[in-house]
Protein backbone atom coordinates (compact mmCIF):
# COMPACT_ATOMS: atom_id res chain seq x y z
CA UNK A 1 0.00 0.00 0.00
CA UNK A 2 1.17 3.50 -0.78
CA UNK A 3 0.10 7.22 -0.13
CA UNK A 4 -2.20 6.60 -3.21
CA UNK A 5 -3.93 3.67 -0.97
CA UNK A 6 -4.23 5.03 2.36
CA UNK A 7 -6.83 5.19 5.11
CA UNK A 8 -7.54 8.56 7.01
CA UNK A 9 -7.67 9.36 10.48
CA UNK A 10 -12.11 9.33 10.31
CA UNK A 11 -11.84 5.99 8.16
CA UNK A 12 -8.26 3.54 8.62
CA UNK A 13 -7.74 0.21 6.73
CA UNK A 14 -8.09 -2.64 8.80
CA UNK A 15 -6.54 -5.62 7.70
CA UNK A 16 -7.74 -7.94 10.36
CA UNK A 17 -7.38 -11.60 10.14
CA UNK A 18 -9.67 -14.43 10.54
CA UNK A 19 -8.28 -17.15 13.39
CA UNK A 20 -5.59 -18.60 12.31
CA UNK A 21 -4.21 -17.12 9.11
CA UNK A 22 -0.91 -17.51 8.70
CA UNK A 23 1.28 -15.96 5.42
CA UNK A 24 4.57 -17.33 4.23
CA UNK A 25 6.08 -14.06 2.86
CA UNK A 26 6.84 -13.44 -0.79
CA UNK A 27 10.57 -13.38 -1.67
CA UNK A 28 10.29 -10.95 -4.33
CA UNK A 29 10.29 -7.56 -4.72
CA UNK A 30 10.97 -5.65 -0.66
CA UNK A 31 10.36 -9.25 0.57
CA UNK A 32 7.79 -8.36 3.10
CA UNK A 33 4.20 -9.59 4.03
CA UNK A 34 3.03 -6.09 4.51
CA UNK A 35 4.52 -3.44 3.22
CA UNK A 36 3.28 -0.12 4.02
CA UNK A 37 4.99 2.74 1.81
CA UNK A 38 3.87 6.52 3.16
CA UNK A 39 0.68 4.75 3.58
CA UNK A 40 -1.54 6.37 6.27
CA UNK A 41 -3.95 4.71 8.97
CA UNK A 42 -3.24 1.67 8.14
CA UNK A 43 -3.85 -1.46 11.20
CA UNK A 44 -2.31 -4.91 10.56
CA UNK A 45 -3.91 -7.07 13.17
CA UNK A 46 -3.49 -10.44 14.29
CA UNK A 47 -1.90 -12.20 11.59
CA UNK A 48 0.74 -15.07 11.56
CA UNK A 49 3.58 -13.78 8.96
CA UNK A 50 6.28 -16.26 8.46
CA UNK A 51 9.95 -15.85 6.53
CA UNK A 52 10.78 -13.19 3.40
CA UNK A 53 12.88 -10.14 4.55
CA UNK A 54 10.45 -8.44 6.74
CA UNK A 55 7.05 -8.98 8.13
CA UNK A 56 6.13 -5.58 8.42
CA UNK A 57 7.27 -3.17 6.61
CA UNK A 58 5.82 0.96 7.12
CA UNK A 59 8.34 3.70 6.01
CA UNK A 60 7.78 7.29 5.51
CA UNK A 61 10.52 10.02 4.51
CA UNK A 62 13.32 11.32 5.95
CA UNK A 63 11.90 14.68 6.67
CA UNK A 64 9.37 15.28 9.53
CA UNK A 65 6.25 16.44 7.10
CA UNK A 66 7.24 13.23 4.63
CA UNK A 67 6.60 11.00 7.63
CA UNK A 68 4.01 8.46 7.39
CA UNK A 69 1.64 8.45 10.62
CA UNK A 70 -1.14 6.13 12.09
CA UNK A 71 -0.25 2.67 11.37
CA UNK A 72 -0.67 0.43 13.91
CA UNK A 73 0.58 -3.34 14.13
CA UNK A 74 -1.50 -5.42 16.60
CA UNK A 75 -1.93 -8.79 18.11
CA UNK A 76 0.66 -10.80 15.18
CA UNK A 77 2.97 -13.17 15.41
CA UNK A 78 6.23 -13.17 12.89
CA UNK A 79 9.25 -15.37 12.69
CA UNK A 80 11.91 -16.01 10.21
CA UNK A 81 12.80 -13.13 8.35
CA UNK A 82 15.93 -12.53 6.83
CA UNK A 83 16.07 -9.10 7.94
CA UNK A 84 13.40 -7.51 10.84
CA UNK A 85 9.83 -8.91 11.57
CA UNK A 86 8.56 -5.31 12.41
CA UNK A 87 10.61 -2.60 10.71
CA UNK A 88 9.52 1.06 10.40
CA UNK A 89 10.77 4.16 8.89
CA UNK A 90 10.14 8.17 9.09
CA UNK A 91 6.78 6.92 10.56
CA UNK A 92 5.30 9.03 13.20
CA UNK A 93 2.18 7.90 15.47
CA UNK A 94 3.01 4.40 14.91
CA UNK A 95 1.91 1.76 17.36
CA UNK A 96 3.32 -1.81 18.28
CA UNK A 97 1.05 -3.59 20.92
CA UNK A 98 0.94 -7.20 21.47
CA UNK A 99 2.88 -8.70 18.74
CA UNK A 100 5.43 -11.77 19.28
CA UNK A 101 8.82 -11.07 16.90
CA UNK A 102 11.80 -13.87 17.07
CA UNK A 103 14.49 -15.74 14.86
CA UNK A 104 15.37 -13.03 12.95
CA UNK A 105 17.87 -13.45 10.24
CA UNK A 106 21.10 -12.43 9.47
CA UNK A 107 20.05 -9.65 7.24
CA UNK A 108 19.65 -7.53 9.75
CA UNK A 109 18.32 -9.20 12.63
CA UNK A 110 16.51 -7.29 15.43
CA UNK A 111 12.79 -8.18 16.46
CA UNK A 112 11.33 -4.11 16.23
CA UNK A 113 13.36 -1.87 14.66
CA UNK A 114 12.04 1.58 14.26
CA UNK A 115 14.18 4.20 12.58
CA UNK A 116 14.66 7.52 11.09
CA UNK A 117 13.34 9.72 13.26
CA UNK A 118 9.70 8.60 13.75
CA UNK A 119 8.00 10.42 16.80
CA UNK A 120 5.59 9.89 18.91
CA UNK A 121 5.71 6.09 18.77
CA UNK A 122 3.60 3.32 21.45
CA UNK A 123 5.70 0.09 21.54
CA UNK A 124 3.20 -1.70 24.41
CA UNK A 125 3.15 -5.19 25.29
CA UNK A 126 5.16 -7.11 23.19
CA UNK A 127 7.46 -10.09 23.31
CA UNK A 128 11.03 -10.11 21.77
CA UNK A 129 13.25 -13.07 21.66
CA UNK A 130 16.15 -15.34 19.52
CA UNK A 131 17.29 -12.48 17.70
CA UNK A 132 20.88 -11.73 16.54
CA UNK A 133 20.90 -8.05 16.94
CA UNK A 134 19.19 -5.96 19.45
CA UNK A 135 15.68 -7.27 19.90
CA UNK A 136 14.00 -3.76 19.87
CA UNK A 137 15.52 -0.74 18.36
CA UNK A 138 15.03 2.87 18.27
CA UNK A 139 17.36 4.53 15.67
CA UNK A 140 16.56 8.37 14.63
CA UNK A 141 19.55 7.47 12.06
CA UNK A 142 20.83 11.37 11.84
CA UNK A 143 23.67 10.08 9.50
CA UNK A 144 20.90 8.79 7.18
CA UNK A 145 18.16 11.26 8.04
CA UNK A 146 20.50 14.61 8.16
CA UNK A 147 24.24 14.13 6.71
CA UNK A 148 23.36 12.20 3.88
CA UNK A 149 20.75 14.74 3.07
CA UNK A 150 23.01 17.43 3.27
CA UNK A 151 21.76 18.34 6.64
CA UNK A 152 24.22 19.22 9.48
CA UNK A 153 23.86 18.10 12.29
CA UNK A 154 23.28 21.43 14.41
CA UNK A 155 20.72 22.40 11.89
CA UNK A 156 16.75 22.35 13.50
CA UNK A 157 15.58 20.25 10.66
CA UNK A 158 18.15 17.39 11.77
CA UNK A 159 18.18 18.23 15.38
CA UNK A 160 15.02 20.46 16.26
CA UNK A 161 12.02 19.73 18.03
CA UNK A 162 9.03 17.48 17.07
CA UNK A 163 6.76 19.89 18.37
CA UNK A 164 7.71 21.85 15.43
CA UNK A 165 7.93 19.31 13.11
CA UNK A 166 11.34 19.59 12.79
CA UNK A 167 14.36 17.04 14.10
CA UNK A 168 14.78 14.57 11.21
CA UNK A 169 17.90 13.36 13.45
CA UNK A 170 15.49 12.70 16.42
CA UNK A 171 13.21 10.09 18.04
CA UNK A 172 10.84 11.70 20.47
CA UNK A 173 7.48 11.95 22.66
CA UNK A 174 8.01 7.70 22.54
CA UNK A 175 6.03 5.73 25.26
CA UNK A 176 7.98 1.87 25.69
CA UNK A 177 5.73 0.17 28.48
CA UNK A 178 5.26 -3.86 29.19
CA UNK A 179 7.65 -5.32 26.85
CA UNK A 180 8.99 -8.35 27.51
CA UNK A 181 12.45 -8.46 25.61
CA UNK A 182 14.97 -11.27 26.46
CA UNK A 183 17.33 -14.25 25.36
CA UNK A 184 18.87 -12.68 22.57
CA UNK A 185 22.41 -11.48 21.58
CA UNK A 186 21.66 -7.16 22.27
CA UNK A 187 19.38 -5.79 24.29
CA UNK A 188 17.29 -2.70 23.36
CA UNK A 189 19.09 0.13 21.46
CA UNK A 190 17.93 3.75 21.76
CA UNK A 191 19.79 6.37 19.59
CA UNK A 192 19.02 9.62 19.62
CA UNK A 193 15.83 9.38 21.50
CA UNK A 194 14.39 12.18 23.76
CA UNK A 195 11.65 12.93 25.84
CA UNK A 196 10.47 9.35 25.90
CA UNK A 197 9.36 7.22 29.07
CA UNK A 198 10.76 3.54 28.84
CA UNK A 199 8.93 1.92 31.89
CA UNK A 200 7.06 -1.40 33.88
CA UNK A 201 9.49 -3.43 31.01
CA UNK A 202 10.94 -7.00 31.46
CA UNK A 203 14.63 -7.00 29.84
CA UNK A 204 17.35 -9.79 29.92
CA UNK A 205 19.44 -12.03 29.62
CA UNK A 206 21.82 -11.29 26.87
CA UNK A 207 25.20 -12.45 25.84
CA UNK A 208 26.24 -9.34 24.77
CA UNK A 209 24.77 -6.03 26.39
CA UNK A 210 21.25 -5.21 27.64
CA UNK A 211 19.83 -1.90 27.25
CA UNK A 212 21.26 1.29 25.89
CA UNK A 213 20.51 4.94 25.57
CA UNK A 214 23.38 6.51 23.41
CA UNK A 215 24.09 8.63 19.99
CA UNK A 216 26.03 8.22 16.79
CA UNK A 217 27.30 11.83 16.64
CA UNK A 218 29.05 14.76 18.32
CA UNK A 219 25.97 16.94 18.56
CA UNK A 220 24.30 17.21 22.44
CA UNK A 221 21.20 18.23 21.21
CA UNK A 222 21.09 14.38 19.05
CA UNK A 223 21.93 12.63 22.21
CA UNK A 224 19.26 10.56 24.53
CA UNK A 225 18.38 12.83 26.88
CA UNK A 226 15.53 13.92 29.14
CA UNK A 227 13.69 10.24 29.12
CA UNK A 228 12.06 8.61 31.56
CA UNK A 229 13.07 5.19 32.91
CA UNK A 230 10.99 3.38 36.17
CA UNK A 231 9.91 0.60 37.29
CA UNK A 232 11.61 -1.79 34.61
CA UNK A 233 13.46 -5.19 35.26
CA UNK A 234 16.80 -5.32 34.00
CA UNK A 235 18.59 -8.77 34.14
CA UNK A 236 22.19 -9.72 33.13
CA UNK A 237 24.91 -12.05 33.47
CA UNK A 238 27.51 -11.09 31.06
CA UNK A 239 30.69 -8.78 31.59
CA UNK A 240 28.97 -5.90 29.88
CA UNK A 241 26.25 -3.33 31.12
CA UNK A 242 22.38 -4.27 31.90
CA UNK A 243 21.22 -0.86 31.14
CA UNK A 244 23.52 2.20 30.24
CA UNK A 245 21.74 5.27 30.25
CA UNK A 246 23.58 8.78 28.61
CA UNK A 247 21.25 10.96 30.15
CA UNK A 248 17.94 10.62 31.94
CA UNK A 249 15.69 12.17 34.11
CA UNK A 250 15.17 9.31 36.45
CA UNK A 251 16.26 5.60 36.28
CA UNK A 252 15.26 3.02 38.52
CA UNK A 253 15.63 -0.60 38.43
Amino acid sequence: MDEDNSGTYDAPIVLKADPGVEISCCSSSRATCFNLEYADYVAVDGFTLKGGSYGVRAVGGYETHYHQKGVAILNNHISGQYKDPILSGGSDWIVVENNIAHGAGSGDGHGIYLSNGGDWMIVRNNETYDNPSSDFQINADPISTCDDEGISYDDPLCDGSALDSLGAGVSEFNLIEANYFHDGSIGPNLTSVRNSVFRNNIIGFYSRHGTSFWQETDNPKLGSANNLIEHNLFMGESSSHVLQPESVTSAAT
